[in-house]
C-alpha cells in the first residue's frame, strides 16, 4: 500500500486473530507543523505541496473552524461499484486504506518541552 504507519500493524494483529480493526488518518488543512529535531523551525503547511494537494477533494468539505470527520465507506463503495474515478494513486490509497478522515481546519504545530 506505501502507506506506512502503525496502523499497518494493527491491522495485521487484527487480521491474524480474525479480529477488525480502525484505521484513522488525521490531518491539519493549514496552520504549522513542527520539526522531528529540537531547534529547528516549524513551517507552515504548504496547500500546494504534494501531501496536501492530494486531500483537496476532502479539504473542499471542510468550512469554517469546525473539525470535519469523513467516512470512508461510501468513497470506498462508489470506487469499488465504479461510480466515481480517482486518478490520483495516493487518494485511492486513502479512501481504501482508512475508515475515517479527520480534518482539523486550523493546526499549532507541536513544540518540544523546554530543559533547564
Amino acid at each position: 500500500m506505501k502507506i506506512y504507519d502503525i496502523g499497518s500493524l494493527v491491522g495485521n494483529i487484527a487480521d491474524s486473530q480474525y479480529k477488525n480493526s480502525l484505521h484513522i488518518l488525521i490531518v491539519g488543512k493549514s496552520g504549522a507543523i513542527g520539526s522531528p529535531f529540537k531547534g529547528f523551525p516549524e513551517q507552515p503547511i504548504n496547500e500546494n505541496s504534494n501531501n496536501v494537494k492530494v486531500l483537496k477533494p476532502i479539504f473542499s468539505a471542510v468550512e469554517g473552524n469546525q473539525w470535519f470527520c469523513v467516512d470512508m465507506q461510501p468513497l470506498r463503495n462508489a470506487l469499488e461499484n465504479k461510480e466515481i474515478i480517482v486518478i490520483d494513486v495516493t487518494l485511492s490509497r486513502i479512501i481504501n486504506g482508512f475508515d475515517f478522515v479527520v480534518v482539523i481546519p486550523k493546526v499549532t504545530a507541536a513544540k518540544f518541552p523546554k530543559t533547564e
